[in-house]
């Protein structure tokens, strides 16, 4: 019975009227090749290739770790983790498998929103509302080429409000399903359980279904339990290690996290959202357009709470991105409802509402516009065409044992079998333990907790230069004590004091390759390294 009526999801209406379809496949077509061609390859996102690198751990038999023997939870997306897996399974490279998943829940995601549109009683046409405007959304495109899991999680979370709307719940097989997308949520990102509480917190207190709900949290109970268990005991923390150096819980971060979500909210030709408000003013609020803004708003608390996020296009905000739009789709609904008697007097309501439409639509283009050129996640410390060719370079210099530091633990790493201590915390226990500032980025360690590590080589940049003078330039111009990122083009910004007897260390500069140099600490007494890369220069 529930696989007959998700397979019959309005079909007959969507028959009668072939043109929303259409255009809504149009809608969705165009932003699949919008992501896979002008965004394309230059949004490879660093975090993705943490996921990876436990994946290609898994895929070579050395179980879901960072670093060989070392049970360190440095993911907060198990699921995600896994597909990656999967995709390597089937022999695709993981960011290239991670790009089409996330390309195909960006068209559904699409999708689904217009559905929830229609389930809602509005006519096709008005329910492509919120899909246009989803559609051209900048962070919306970004997103499925950064490998991340942001876009699939965007789809879970649509798709369980769909099938909570459309109470699919009520039947056996429905629970089932409900159940296993609520749990997916869950397993995709950590946090990811909060959204999945908002929902049932709503259903079963404030709406009151318990009995109806119960089946799809006993689904729900026997996934997460399990699912917790093993980690438990296969990473014996209480939280992910990325909690334990990103998060903490001071006025400062919640302060930060205020500004992160007010600047969504004026930033990026957003203000269109602000219709999403008028249900509520003017009192058109069903049953679906609370529990929406109920799981918005929770959302948007934990974002506060966690301080937002560093990563450009507010990252953070596209998971309840969708619901915002279809709340946006019926503010603009209510006042059309409210207005058109009075517009009807002056001329034609429907030519009035069209051409108001263009012009916000218009307006909601212009972010699009202003970021057209999509140059990537490069950073004068960091660029990702150079460190995927570094990390390549030093898998094949490197010893198999010879230790490895670096701030940014992806890209470079994942293309390397060497192990690799993560300077901000995010895959290395030993440095969450230490009482060292947190951040948005992970743990500000020291230079001397750094040598006291003793990795063989320390990876400061992960960019290439034209010259070799360039390069030792760079790393002299670092700020002896600073880690302040305004005034270092690294992270940390103590790598050039290092680069002495005492710390043990020297700057070296490699040949990448032709016209192609990059700075490097490495420990003094570690020569092989340096004979065998035949260096161009050193320090």
């Amino acid at each position: 019975m529930f696989l007959r009526n998700l397979v019959r999801i309005d079909m007959t209406k969507l028959i009668e009227n072939k043109s929303p379809l259409i255009i809504l496949t149009l809608l969705a077509t165009a932003s699949a090749l919008f992501s896979a061609f002008v965004v394309s390859q230059n949004y490879w996102d660093d975090d993705a290739f943490i996921s990876f690198r436990y994946a290609k751990n898994l895929f070579n038999g050395l179980g879901l770790v960072y670093n060989a023997g070392e049970r360190v939870e440095g993911y907060t997306n198990f699921l995600w983790t896994i597909i990656a897996y999967f995709g390597m399974l089937l022999r695709f490279q993981p960011i290239y498998f991670a790009q089409a998943v996330s390309v195909a829940a960006q068209m559904l995601t699409l999708y689904m929103l217009y559905l929830l549109g229609i389930a809602s009683s509005r006519p096709r046409v008005q329910a492509l509302i919120a899909p246009a405007f989803l559609a051209c959304n900048v962070s919306f495109l970004l997103y499925p080429m950064t490998g991340m899991e942001t876009s699939f999680f965007t789809m879970l979370i649509t798709l369980a409000v769909l099938l909570i709307h459309r109470q699919f719940y009520k039947s056996r097989g429905g629970a089932i399903v409900t159940g296993i997308v609520l749990l997916s949520i869950s397993l995709t990102r950590f946090d990811g359980l909060g959204i999945v509480a908002a929902i049932l917190v709503f259903k079963i207190l404030l709406d009151r279904e318990f009995k109806n709900m119960l089946p799809v949290l006993l689904v729900l109970a026997v996934g997460v339990g399990g699912y917790h268990i093993w980690r438990f005991f296969y990473y014996p923390t209480l939280l992910p290690n990325t909690f334990y150096a990103k998060v903490g819980f001071s006025v400062s971060q919640l302060v930060g996290g205020l500004k992160y979500v007010y600047r969504f909210a004026v930033e990026n030709g957003q203000h269109a959202l602000i219709f999403a408000l008028i249900p509520f003013v003017a009192g058109h609020t069903s049953r679906t357009t609370k529990m929406i803004a109920w799981v918005v708003v929770a959302h948007l608390s934990y974002i506060v709470l966690v301080g937002g996020d560093w990563m450009p296009h507010f990252r953070f905000v596209l998971p309840v991105l969708p619901l915002l739009f279809w709340l946006m789709q019926e503010g603009l609904l209510a006042i059309y409802s409210l207005l058109k008697p009075k517009i009807q007097q002056l001329g034609s309501c429907r030519q009035f509402a069209i051409l108001f439409f263009l012009l916000l639509f218009t307006f909601n283009l212009s972010p699009l516009y202003q970021n057209r050129e999509f140059r990537g996640f490069s950073a004068p410390w960091f660029i990702t065409g150079d460190a995927r060719a570094i990390g390549e370079y030093l898998d094949s210099a490197l010893p198999e044992d010879a230790a490895v530091a670096i701030e940014w633990g992806g890209i470079l790493p994942f293309y390397m079998e060497q192990p690799v201590l993560d300077t901000f915390g995010l895959t290395d226990s030993e440095i969450t333990r230490q009482d060292f500032p947190g951040s948005v980025f992970g743990r500000w360690i020291t230079k001397d907790y750094l040598a006291s590590r003793k990795p063989d080589v320390i990876i400061p940049c992960a960019r290439i230069f034209n010259s070799s003078e360039e390069a030792h330039l760079s790393v002299d111009k670092t700020p002896v004590e600073s880690i302040n990122r305004k005034n270092s083009i690294y992270n940390y910004g103590f790598y050039a004091s290092l680069a002495n007897q005492n710390y043990g260390y020297r700057v070296c500069i490699i040949k990448i390759h032709e016209n192609g140099y990059w700075p490097v600490l490495v420990r003094i007494g570690f020569e092989n390294f340096c004979q065998k890369l035949e260096l161009g220069e050193e320090s």
